[in-house]
């Protein structure tokens, strides 16, 4: 109602609000950051993760870059690269990703920050 006050449960919902949509705004309104989730890099980064990212300017066997793989975008380490083409493997993997195109990657992953509290127990 206009006018009247706010109880304790109503100041509660809207932090926790706050709380949950000011990452989502940051990373939204960033461009350099992308957020991953899901556990093919567990081992190297605890999901959910906000990766600072740049240009793919050169890429090398080792690095993490953004990329799409049949159609999905993942974070993976660069396994194998020849001329234009590279292969990437989840750190948490067996199995490597098949083979893509240079053109294919986002961003080459500068560094990460989990949103998980257990990644720094």
């Amino acid at each position: 109602m206009l006018g009247s006050t706010l109880d304790r449960g109503d100041v509660v919902a809207v932090a926790v609000a706050v709380v949950l949509l000011a990452p989502t705004i940051v990373v939204a309104a960033h461009p350099g950051l992308r957020v991953g989730t899901g556990d093919s890099m567990d081992g190297t980064m605890t999901s959910p993760v906000v990766a600072h990212c740049t240009p793919p300017d050169d890429v090398q066997v080792g690095d993490i870059v953004s990329v799409d793989v049949r159609g999905k975008t993942v974070m993976h380490r660069v396994e194998s690269a020849n001329g234009d083409k590279l292969q990437t493997k989840g750190d948490g993997r067996d199995s490597s990703d098949a083979w893509t195109s240079m053109s294919d990657v986002h961003c080459e992953v500068r560094g990460w920050w989990s949103l998980n509290p257990s990644a720094y127990v």
